[in-house]
């Protein structure tokens, strides 16, 4: 009695990888895009909400933050505002502090506000606006002690317009516009990156 051993071709075998190589090579980007978003939200919120117990703590013993001294060299500010309250940094260099999950924060302006950029990869490219900068301010209540409607929030925030903060159309369309202020568009969206999410 003949016996007859089935198996696959070596051709069979050849397409049949092919066909997977495409269907890797068509999911891939999508998700290394959304373990990016994922990381990027996962960072954002834990350092909204370090900042945010950072400056009471600041404000509670060096003043209200209108009142601090910015003209300060970067690395005295660092000592005397930041690094004391802040235990989840490991160190500064130059204008920038680094935390342990290597993303960064650099001050840098200071007018009515003090303007912050904060990096999730830290010194990792691509270095944009709205892809792994985003920026933040913190205004205090002596700046916001004017009539002006459109003052600035209070405390910590993202930059935007006190007025817009509850206009989800009006923050979208200034994160197109206008990259620096796609953190706004984050902070409404509880630091999620939405399908409509422009970069």
């Amino acid at each position: 009695m003949v016996t007859i051993k089935r198996g696959f071709t070596l051709a069979e075998i050849l397409i049949t990888l092919g066909i997977i190589g495409i269907v890797a090579a068509m999911t891939l980007p999508a998700l290394n895009t959304s373990i990016r978003r994922k990381t990027a939200s996962a960072r954002l919120k834990t350092f909204y909400s370090r900042m945010k117990q950072m400056l009471l703590t600041a404000e509670n013993e060096q003043g209200d933050a209108g009142y601090w001294n910015t003209r300060l060299p970067s690395s005295e500010f660092w000592d005397t505002y930041f690094l004391p309250y802040i235990k989840a940094t490991k160190g500064q260099k130059g204008d920038k502090i680094y935390f342990y999950d290597g993303s960064s924060l650099s001050l840098f302006g200071h007018g009515d506000c003090l303007e912050l950029e904060y990096d999730y990869n830290g010194d990792k490219g691509p270095n944009q606006w709205a892809n792994d900068k985003y920026w933040f301010i913190i205004c205090s209540e002596a700046t916001n002690n004017n009539s002006n409607k459109n003052r600035w929030c209070s405390g910590f925030c993202a930059r935007r317009l006190d007025a817009d903060k509850n206009n989800r159309t009006k923050l979208y369309n200034d994160c197109k516009s206008n990259r620096k202020l796609c953190s706004a568009l984050l902070e409404y969206d509880h630091w999620e990156f939405l399908s409509d999410y422009p970069w």
